[in-house]
């Protein structure tokens, strides 16, 4: 405040400061709390309102509307040299009503002021806001350039994910919950290499051959075994094999198993299989057979990351596919899209997914399947990833905790705030009340100054 006397400061060092500049004071302390770092970095960016001498400025007027109240009360109102006074004060105060304030005091609040209220029909202004937000994180830790590029890539990438402003709390959401998916830090380049890629990246490679189909691909999650495990049906029983011709049998029975579920997914125009267990020789001869490429090992994380970006469900039992359930439910989930209730359709299983490509991508000297999955409504979850690149494993994951800081900078400023359509002008309106008559913006400081 006004009256702070000299600050002394110990620095880690072990020197001694003592400085009665708040931004000497701030630029010393290093905190390790995230949240902490990022306020002090909020503050010391607005260093450029708030140390260009505006709080002395609001001082000194009030001090001055303060002695003319006091005047007012004891001055001869026929003193002549008091009139000429007045006058050059009532001339004073014209010009810091509608000069200063307006053209000088108000753009600079404006410029350094946080929106908090979202306007759900303005997406440009939105993602300015949000790019203010991530780039206020970030302009502390890196060089202005990099700064600037890291703060495009992050707001390019989230609101890529979110084409509806409705939906953005939900794609920050799932960004946030599966980051090391949606976000790869790679070493060997320079952060301006960088790239969004629409889709999402799966770390393994296909088994067979590539899809024969360029887009508009068909494909199912299997996270079950051919044995059908879970089933109490007796095929599911443990084979104790004593003879070759036994063997024979087993191996006969699982095959033509494998052929009624690859014929019955070939049937519904299945292009890819994304599968859980280990490929053997004979599935993998029968998918090459029928034209159906395979990604095999998916772990758990994989599989609940490829559900949460597609919304497309696994499938955990292979009758399912034999008894044509999968149909039966896409044809009810197709229904429900092309109804008015997308809310209903959303939440609806759905088995078989449409992609818009599926192809092999090489990224950093490793291969990844790169899924783009298409949805009817424009307005969903449109997953994209973001490969940052780093000189250095240490700088490429240093600018990838950059961008989760970034995501989930926005999330908080999304916080416990509704969607509403409100006037970019309601604040400049908040502020021009005090410049409707000549004189009021006296009583309007004198008034907030007795508050």
């Amino acid at each position: 405040g006004p009256n702070a006397l000299q600050v002394m400061i110990c620095t880690q060092t072990g020197q001694l400061l003592v400085t009665s500049d708040g931004m000497t004071i701030l630029r010393s302390i290093h905190p390790s709390h995230p949240i902490l770092r990022f306020i002090l970095a909020s503050v010391t960016s607005h260093h450029g309102f708030t140390g260009e001498g505006s709080k002395t400025f609001i001082l000194t007027l009030r001090d001055m509307l303060q002695r003319i109240e006091k005047s007012e009360l004891t001055v001869d109102t026929s003193d002549i040299h008091c009139n000429e006074t007045r006058i050059k004060l009532a001339v004073a105060l014209h010009h810091i009503q509608y000069d200063i304030i307006p053209n000088r005091i108000i753009p600079k609040i404006l410029f350094h002021a946080t929106k908090l209220e979202i306007e759900t029909n303005k997406k440009d202004v939105i993602i300015a806001e949000a790019k203010c937000l991530v780039h206020t994180g970030i302009s502390s830790k890196e060089s202005r350039v990099k700064a600037s590029e890291l703060t495009d890539l992050t707001a390019d990438w989230i609101f890529n994910s979110s084409p509806s402003v409705e939906n953005l709390k939900e794609t920050l959401e799932k960004l946030s919950d599966h980051f090391s998916y949606f976000c790869i830090d790679e070493p060997g380049g320079h952060v301006l290499d960088s790239i969004i890629i629409p889709g999402i990246l799966i770390d393994r490679n296909f088994v067979t051959t590539l899809p024969m189909k360029i887009k508009n691909i068909s494909y199912v999650i299997l996270d079950c075994d051919f044995n059908i495990g879970n089933s109490t049906d007796t095929t599911s029983a443990i084979f104790q094999i004593n003879s070759e011709l036994n063997l024979t049998m087993a191996y006969s029975w699982k095959k033509r198993l494998m052929e009624k579920v690859l014929f019955k997914l070939q049937q519904k125009n299945i292009d890819v299989l994304l599968y859980t267990g280990k490929v053997c020789d004979t599935m993998k001869q029968l998918c090459n057979d029928r034209g159906i490429a395979v990604v095999q090992y998916l772990q758990k994380e994989d599989l609940d990351f490829i559900t949460t970006a597609t919304g497309i469900s696994a499938i955990n039992d292979f009758r399912d596919i034999l008894d044509e359930t999968i149909d039966k439910t896409n044809e009810s989930h197709q229904a429900k899209e092309n109804s008015l209730n997308e809310h209903t359709a959303r939440e609806h299983i759905k088995f078989i997914g449409i992609a818009q490509t599926i192809k092999m991508l090489t990224i950093g000297g490793k291969q990844y399947v790169n899924l783009v999955p298409f949805f009817q409504h424009s307005s969903r979850f449109q997953p994209h990833t973001l490969v940052l690149y780093g000189p250095t494993k240490g700088l490429s994951k240093q600018y990838s905790t950059i961008a989760a800081g970034g995501v989930k900078t926005i999330q908080m400023w999304l916080q416990n705030i509704d969607h509403s359509e409100t006037d970019l002008g309601n604040n400049q309106k908040n502020f021009s009340q005090y410049s409707r008559n000549p004189g009021e913006c006296q009583d309007q400081l004198l008034s907030a100054r007795q508050q």
